[in-house]
């Protein structure tokens, strides 16, 4: 009887010691940190993008099983997803040229309230119109300062609101040969079912926090439009988008639109 040859050895791994593995972490985060600061243009409409995909993944698959063709399918998700925001911001520009009649009298009023709130901070904490008006000449300055950056900011968001709709077709025409790619540089194959996992339950954990902002977002509306009429104070509608929409920003989101909706009822 042949005896059978011996199995291959598998290679060793290679140990590494703490004090050479600790500065070869820190080498790749600064390294992935410089990447994603210099590829911001780039990095940053692709995140977008694919947040926005992973929001609008569900329309997709349903036109897929209403057998529309895949290409005409992503079409029309893209569309929709534009359309829908495209909408919301026609409705925003509405009611702000309309809210634009009102600014001379909203302008009464908050020079009112400025007014009040200086002659309170003057009885309460001693402050002199001359130190308020230092600090506000101060804080003017600096504003004209970021002018430049402000429109600047803004042309990048037209260019980045410009390229995420490509950016999305892209994605959803390409998604199973970037599934695949991704498969095979964290496993090594093809096919791994561990790595599909992980990335399905990504998606998921994004769809489901997304569809949750949603939600608030609207019922910070809704709450916001109700209270806003039963107080009586005009645009109840837009105050109450537009507060609803600010307070996607973290902390101070909710804290922008005070001093539009204290100003109406003085």
């Amino acid at each position: 009887m042949t005896p059978l040859p011996p199995a291959p050895k598998q290679p060793a791994e290679l140990a590494l010691p703490l004090y050479v593995k600790a500065p070869l972490i820190l080498l790749g985060l600064a390294l992935l940190v410089l990447t994603l600061h210099l590829a911001a243009d780039l990095v940053f409409p692709l995140l977008f993008a694919a947040i926005f995909a992973i929001m609008l993944h569900p329309v997709e698959q349903w036109l897929l099983r209403h057998r529309v063709p895949q290409v005409l399918a992503i079409g029309l998700t893209v569309v929709l997803g534009v359309a829908v925001t495209l909408g919301l911001f026609y409705f925003i520009y509405i009611e702000a040229v309309q809210f634009s009649s009102q600014l001379p009298l909203f302008k009464t009023k908050l020079l009112e309230l400025t007014r009040q709130l200086t002659q309170w901070l003057n009885v309460r904490f001693g402050l002199t119109n001359q130190k308020l008006m230092s600090y506000v000449n101060e804080a003017s300055s600096r504003a004209a300062g970021l002018l430049g950056g402000t429109l600047a900011a803004i042309s990048g968001l037209l260019v980045m609101a410009t390229l995420i709709p490509v950016y999305i077709f892209l994605l959803f025409l390409y998604q199973r040969r970037l599934v695949d790619f991704l498969t095979q540089v964290f496993s090594g194959r093809r096919r791994d079912t561990g790595v599909a996992e992980v990335l399905r339950e990504s998606k998921a954990a994004i769809q489901s926090y997304m569809v949750g902002l949603l939600i608030e977002g609207g019922i910070v509306a809704v709450l916001n439009v109700v209270g806003l009429l039963a107080l009586g104070i005009p645009y109840a509608l837009l105050l109450g988008v537009l507060g609803a929409l600010l307070n996607f920003i973290p902390y101070i989101g909710a804290l922008l639109p005070l001093p539009c909706r204290c100003s109406w009822p003085l």
